[in-house]
């Protein structure tokens, strides 16, 4: 194809984002006229929030909650489709070393997260929430990425720590974290944004884009040997390669999407996450049907 849209998206380095990097599924957008580059930010949702603010990305595949979480602050991007419709499975962790051993005392409690308003922030809050507690600024301890969420814990400075179990659970193995417990949202894991200003420079890309994930996604699901490759390149046992593979559930199409996210920002409201809920020309962009 001729004159073909090229951008920058953003990515954590985990299993659900395989997909970009395999010459299968970026031939998919490849046949729809877009040519991307993946960049991937072991900072998480936070860092690629500010990336596509700050316009390095043209766009990002990050968590729902952080995604209308910005949103209602001004963000200057708008979410395309979901990503990962299945919800994300949040392991917590304290250091095998120390004392916690549960999830109680939530308020007394001091957080290792990447960053505030991460997803390791907003679960955070998600889980006092349901324990029916507050957290201040003084339960949270800034770690940049999981590297950090490490140390942090090693030397104290943290007692728990919130990440995607299964990307985990390796350190649970080596001996270095405990996990003392799991939580998982009511909304699905990962939704795909576009800046508003790539998109006035492409109008049909959202659409395009959103056509691309559903069309990668299938085959993703579809492919053999996947659960092989990642435990290759992300260090995660066979068994739980297959366990994650076999539930993950990537965007199909359709238009049920929109009402559905619309549901989890009024969700991410109720909880105290997000501090108000977003019109859905703010949240959405308006093209994103296939």
């Amino acid at each position: 194809m001729s004159n073909p849209i090229h951008i920058k998206l953003g990515g954590v380095p985990e299993h659900f984002n395989l997909l970009w990097e395999l010459d299968e599924c970026r031939q998919v957008f490849t046949e729809l006229g877009i040519e991307y580059q993946f960049y991937e930010f072991p900072g998480g949702t936070g860092a690629m929030s500010e990336a596509v603010k700050s316009g390095f990305l043209d766009g990002a595949l990050i968590l729902t909650e952080g995604a209308v979480t910005e949103i209602s602050r001004g963000a200057n991007y708008k979410i395309v489709c979901p990503f990962v419709e299945s919800p994300l499975f949040w392991g917590i962790f304290s250091s095998a070393y120390g004392p916690v051993m549960n999830t109680e005392g939530l308020d007394k409690r001091v957080f290792a997260i990447s960053r505030f308003n991460s997803g390791s922030h907003l679960m955070a809050q998600y889980l006092a929430f349901k324990a029916g507690v507050k957290l201040t600024t003084d339960n949270f301890y800034p770690a940049n990425d999981l590297q950090g969420a490490r140390k942090a814990l090693k030397e104290g400075k943290a007692d728990l720590f919130l990440w995607e179990k299964f990307m985990t659970r390796p350190l649970v193995t080596a001996g270095e974290f405990r996990q003392v417990g799991e939580v998982s949202p009511p909304w699905g894991s990962f939704v795909a944004v576009l800046s508003e200003k790539t998109v006035e420079s492409y109008p049909h890309l959202p659409s395009l884009l959103c056509k691309g994930i559903s069309r990668a996604g299938e085959r993703f699901k579809k492919m053999h040997g996947i659960p092989d490759k990642i435990v290759a390149r992300y260090g995660i046992s066979k068994e739980d390669a297959h366990d994650w593979y076999g539930q993950v559930v990537y965007f199909s199409g359709g238009e049920l999407y929109k009402e559905k996210l619309v549901n989890s920002a009024k969700l991410l409201h109720q909880f105290n996450i997000s501090d108000r809920v977003p019109r859905e020309e703010e949240l959405l962009f308006g093209s994103g049907e296939i």
